[in-house]
């Protein structure tokens, strides 16, 4: 119900469902599946403009991740990407880039069975990250990398080809731009 709130914008509505979600799946023994809720209450907070509570909930989630999947698992990734687009954009860019680079950490280096689209999409939510911080050559270099796991795998992927082009396009439109204003 919280996600139905949620995705109908009503986001008070959603925080008192995932709160009480949260609460009953806890009180019934289900702490692994409770990391999921909690991400999702962080996003709810997110959207509130609750900087601080989003933080503190989505910093549990990641700590019951790491303790119940792992360190390298890419739900600890998403979450890091989740706190370092939270840290950015309240303005704490020496946090958001080390969530930055743990998300990193974890997909240069995948686990075996880690999709690759996940990897894909990973590096080009971390490289949006980068090109807001202004920041564009690394969001380049990123968009690359995405790329090469895109052309290197079979048709699977291709779909996202398209896209990671569209926002490699838009960043080095970007790049060109700045160097022409820094340039006058």
């Amino acid at each position: 119900m919280g996600l139905t709130c949620e995705t109908k914008g009503d986001h008070k509505a959603a925080l008192e469902h995932l709160v009480l979600a949260s609460m009953a799946m806890m009180a019934n023994g289900h702490e692994n599946e409770v990391c999921s809720v909690d991400a999702s209450i962080g996003d709810t907070y997110l959207s509130l403009s609750r900087f601080d509570e989003a933080i503190h909930a989505s910093r549990k989630a990641l700590a019951a991740l790491k303790s119940s999947k792992g360190e390298n698992h890419p739900a600890v990734a998403s979450v890091y990407v989740r706190l370092a687009d939270l840290h950015n954009k309240i303005g704490k860019i020496r946090d958001s880039k080390s969530y930055c680079e743990n998300v990193l950490r974890i997909y240069e280096k995948p686990a075996p069975g880690i999709p690759q689209e996940e990897i894909v999409c990973g590096f080009t939510d971390i490289s949006a990250i980068y090109e807001s911080m202004n920041e564009l050559d690394y969001a380049l270099k990123l968009l690359h990398k995405a790329l090469k796991i895109c052309n290197d795998a079979p048709g699977a992927l291709q779909h996202l080809v398209y896209a990671v082009n569209a926002v490699k396009y838009r960043v080095s439109v970007n790049d060109r731009y700045l160097k022409y204003r820094l340039s006058r």
